[in-house]
């Protein structure tokens, strides 16, 4: 468990239905989704999810980008 910079007042001691309602109502589950870190998470977790052939486009993908820029690269530089 990681402390994050979303906060939520409640009152001390309050019942589960009081924590709920402040959940739902501060907006606190979209503020995480936009988050960075969240966003991070996500996409380890859908790179974890992929097959041995999504992988393998993945990389045939980045080494076309590569070799795109780095022929814009050469040309900037001559």
């Amino acid at each position: 468990m990681t402390l994050t910079r979303f906060v939520i007042k409640v009152p001390r001691a309050a019942g589960t239905p009081t924590v709920k309602k402040a959940f739902d109502a501060s907006g606190v589950a979209e503020k995480w989704a936009e988050s960075k870190w969240a966003k991070t998470l996500a996409a380890r977790e859908a790179r974890k999810n992929t097959t041995d052939f999504e992988r393998f486009t993945v990389q045939v993908l980045k080494k076309q980008r590569r070799a795109i820029l780095g022929a814009a690269a050469k040309k900037v530089q001559a």
